[in-house]
């Protein structure tokens, strides 16, 4: 795929936009149909790698309804515009980017690294990646990067 969108569907979920192996926003997943429309103007035909997520240990059964309520609306959207969708497990992209949380990191320091990871990967993107609470940014634009990097037929 030349053209596609990286898709972190969690708790602060968010979608990456690459182009040409560059990365060119990154949005909340609030604006996925809004930039589906806007790339698929510009560039024609493209695709999606969303992160196959499942529930969460300890996440009360409100939280994962709502949880997999977001995926499934997600898939819902990307469907309904056609986009053949690429999907990763979380192991799958973190594991090969090596961000398993370390013995004794907390979520919080894992979040950070991630965020860190981002920013030295997409120099000109680090503004979106610089608050806590830009994990689910960062966490699309490495999707992306491991796409690129090590994805399927890499």
């Amino acid at each position: 795929m030349k053209t596609f969108l990286a898709i972190d569907p969690g708790k602060t979920g968010a979608i990456a936009a690459f182009d040409g192996g560059r990365l060119t926003e990154v949005q909340g997943v609030a604006e996925l149909r809004t930039m589906i429309e806007a790339y698929q103007f510009l560039c024609g035909d493209i695709g999606a790698v969303l992160e196959k997520v499942g529930g969460i240990p300890g996440q009360s059964a409100p939280a994962a309804f709502n949880f997999g309520r977001v995926y499934g609306e997600i898939r819902g959207v990307l469907g309904a515009f056609n986009i053949p969708i690429v999907d990763v497990m979380p192991q799958g992209w973190k594991g090969a980017l090596d961000l398993y949380r370390k013995e004794g990191e907390t979520t919080a320091q894992l979040k950070t690294r991630s965020r860190a990871m981002a920013a030295e990967l997409f120099p000109h993107m680090a503004a979106h990646f610089a608050r806590a609470k830009d994990d689910g940014k960062a966490e699309a634009a490495l999707i992306g990067h491991w796409y690129l990097t090590k994805g399927p037929g890499k």
